[in-house]
């Protein structure tokens, strides 16, 4: 899938004695993640053709406003990464674009970060702009927000490909400034051959020393099965660089995919952070969608004082009883994973996207989540989510081989701080007119509202392979 993610989630927390306050490294400044216009509620970022739209969220989706913003010279962003910078209680919004070498009077593409001041009128017009500086370099392939220096602002990663250099931007009073890439010691920040591209990178404290790690997921690392003709797949890694008293590195563990229980199928294709259990460290999302015959699994490892054990691991899948569990080989479930306390008992609940679970019915794909609890993630009663089980009615018809239901996720906070709600992208929705469809399920006691989901047409537009979804960060 050619979509993108922002590295964000809503407000991790401990165990139910005591809420512990959400990591640094995920969000920068003293509002709500992800809030922009500073109302107190989350907004969404969506990438679309030649710029993005944001979703000012009131209350619920449904009363929210959506305003469209074109990027200089109609770049076409691949990622997009949400954190107040500055600490002015506004959200950002920095934008990659590779493909904008044309800026430099290069006819390469150098790539470019734009990056948008919130203000309580919403974006400003004008970006900040940080140009690429190698030739064919595609500066801005992903960006992700993470306290590199520990100072409580949230700071920019801009990864490109395998051709081009790192580009680090470090938040501070006036915004992003650049800054010189050994603040990163020795942790591997290249883009991988393959995988979820800009979902590849999260942030959070592992280990729970006060600092934000690194977690990069590398699904084409590992172990193989099969060679030449015969290859059947790889097992996947996810790098940890831990983070120092001045930066991140050198110390860097691994995770294979393996010893996980993901098999050969592309561990870290997909990777979050958020705080599952009740210990005082943040855990390990992540995805491998390739597993059983593309059935997919997500697994979680969980975080501890020395690193995480993969032998601690929980991993899921689409089980669970009854026939609504019962979908279609190929569902790709961890495609796209993400975080949050939906039903606000303290501990994150996962997120799973398998945008083609449903291409032997309704051709449409699913969403799984799975609550989170004082030991562990809870597997056995896990709730799955489609288009067509949330709006029966609803006309305009999939594209060809499913509407993509689950390809972007994120778990957001338009009702405060206590539950958050599931966005959802569907962006093969009526392709034929290029709308795409943003699916919002509040959060409550309960868990996930699917009676009150909320949807908002016209967000994206999948025939051109920039449709995203990003929240604070």
């Amino acid at each position: 899938m050619f979509l993108v993610i922002a590295a964000g989630a809503a407000p991790s927390a401990a165990a139910h004695e005591q809420r512990r306050a959400p990591t640094a490294a995920h969000h920068g400044g003293p509002g709500v993640p992800g809030d922009i216009d500073g109302d107190g509620r989350s907004d969404l970022v969506v990438s679309v053709h030649h710029g993005f739209r944001i979703v000012y969220t009131r209350w619920t989706v449904h009363h929210s406003h959506v305003v469209t913003m074109t990027l200089p010279d109609n770049a076409n962003p691949s990622s997009l990464a949400v954190a107040d910078f500055n600490h002015d209680g506004h959200a950002d919004v920095a934008a990659g674009n590779p493909n904008s070498g044309y800026r430099n009077g290069s006819q390469t593409s150098d790539g470019s970060i734009d990056v948008y001041d919130g203000t309580s009128h919403g974006l400003v017009a004008e970006p900040h702009v940080f140009l690429g500086t190698t030739a064919g370099g595609y500066a801005g392939e992903v960006v992700a927000d993470v306290d590199l220096n520990h100072d409580k602002y949230s700071d920019l990663l801009a990864i490109p490909d395998q051709r081009g250099g790192l580009t680090v931007l470090l938040g501070g009073p006036s915004g992003l400034t650049p800054a010189s890439t050994d603040i990163l010691g020795g942790c591997p920040t290249r883009l991988a051959e393959y995988g979820g591209q800009q979902r590849y990178v999260a942030t959070g404290d592992i280990n729970g020393d006060g600092r934000s790690d690194l977690v990069i997921g590398q699904p084409e690392k590992g172990k193989q099965l099969g060679h030449g003709d015969d290859f059947r797949g790889v097992e996947g890694e996810i790098k940890i660089c831990y983070g120092n008293a001045t930066g991140i590195g050198p110390k860097v563990s691994s995770i294979h995919g393996r010893a996980v229980g993901s098999g050969y199928r592309e561990l870290g294709w997909t990777v979050a952070v958020a705080h599952v259990n009740g210990d005082r460290f943040d855990d390990i999302v992540a995805g491998a969608p390739f597993h059983e015959g593309d059935n997919g699994r997500v697994a979680v490892v969980y975080g501890a004082k020395h690193g995480p054990i993969a032998s601690r691991s929980t991993v899921a899948d689409q089980g669970g009883r009854g026939p609504r569990y019962r979908t279609g080989v190929g569902a790709e479930l961890g495609d796209s994973v993400t975080a949050g306390d939906v039903n606000g008992d303290g501990f994150s609940d996962v997120v799973a996207g398998g945008p083609m679970g449903g291409l032997g019915k309704d051709r449409g794909g699913e969403v799984m989540i799975y609550y989170g609890g004082e030991r562990r993630l809870h597997t056995k009663h896990s709730i799955r989510l489609t288009l067509g089980q949330t709006f029966p009615h609803l006309t305009g018809g999939p594209r060809f081989g499913g509407d993509g239901f689950g390809s972007m996720l994120v778990c957001f906070n338009p009702r405060g701080p206590r539950f958050a709600s599931v966005g959802v992208l569907a962006p093969g929705y009526a392709v034929h007119h290029k709308l795409g469809l943003l699916v919002t399920y509040p959060g409550s006691k309960t868990g996930v509202d699917v009676s009150n989901a909320t949807r908002t047409r016209h967000v994206g537009q999948y025939m051109n392979y920039s449709t995203g979804l990003a929240i604070g960060a």
